[in-house]
């Protein structure tokens, strides 16, 4: 027994051991992001993982050596760049279309590993082993997106009286328990009228009935519905 607390101790078996170990962590995540098909994956986290690791067992390398050299040596400063310079491969896996951006989590995950394999290299098997079954729990089993189904409904409407209009709109809408929370009239010319209605879509199997039977009213010339983008986590 004494033998092997021995061997585990020897400053080579250290060096692989926690090597290997960030690249477990590192598989962990990274599997989940693979699997949830993003833009970084298994690869990315291992090397992201790993390569954290060894910049920390590269700090501690220098330090034991020659920090009589250099009493003043600062051990944490390596590990300081790698947190602030993973950034550029989490900029690379967001993405922006309007105003909907996606890709923040493995950002934010990449960054996460980085910072596991850096306690990695230090040696801090506690705090890394909590760390990574806290975030693959929340990667592997949350899913959280803000988008609310909201919409803005828009008629192109050819009538002396809108407001007929407006209230044969608002029973059809109604019918398929889509919310109204506003609308506005804009005179285009004559008796054409831009009518918008800001709506609230919980079903998405409902509402092209609903548009075929506004669109089929007396006057509708046009029907047009835009989803508004939010923001997701992905």
């Amino acid at each position: 027994m004494n033998s092997f607390i021995d061997f585990f101790n020897l400053y080579e078996t250290q060096v692989v051991f926690r090597v290997l170990l960030a690249a477990i962590f590192g598989t962990l995540v990274g599997l989940e992001r693979e699997h949830a098909h993003r833009p970084a994956g298994l690869r990315t986290h291992v090397l992201v993982c790993v390569g954290s690791c060894l910049v920390m067992l590269t700090a501690q390398f220098t330090y034991n050596y020659y920090h009589q050299f250099s009493p003043n040596m600062d051990i944490a400063r390596l590990g300081a760049q790698v947190i602030s310079g993973v950034g550029f491969l989490g900029a690379g896996t967001i993405i922006r279309d309007g105003s909907s951006v996606k890709g923040l989590t493995t950002a934010a995950s990449v960054w996460a590993v980085a910072c596991i394999g850096l306690a990695t290299g230090i040696g801090f098997y506690l705090g890394t082993t909590v760390a990574t079954i806290i975030i693959f729990i929340f990667l592997a089993y949350t899913r959280v997106s803000f988008d609310n189904n909201e919409a803005t409904l828009t008629l192109t409407v050819d009538s002396e009286n809108p407001k007929d209009t407006i209230s044969a709109v608002q029973t059809e809408l109604l019918k398929k328990s889509i919310k109204i929370d506003n609308f506005s009239v804009k005179a285009l010319k004559n008796n054409v009228n831009k009518i918008s209605f800001q709506v609230y879509i919980k079903d998405s199997t409902k509402h092209p009935e609903a548009l075929n039977n506004i669109y089929s009213l007396p006057g509708v010339s046009s029907v047009d519905v835009n989803f508004k983008k939010t923001l997701k986590e992905e």
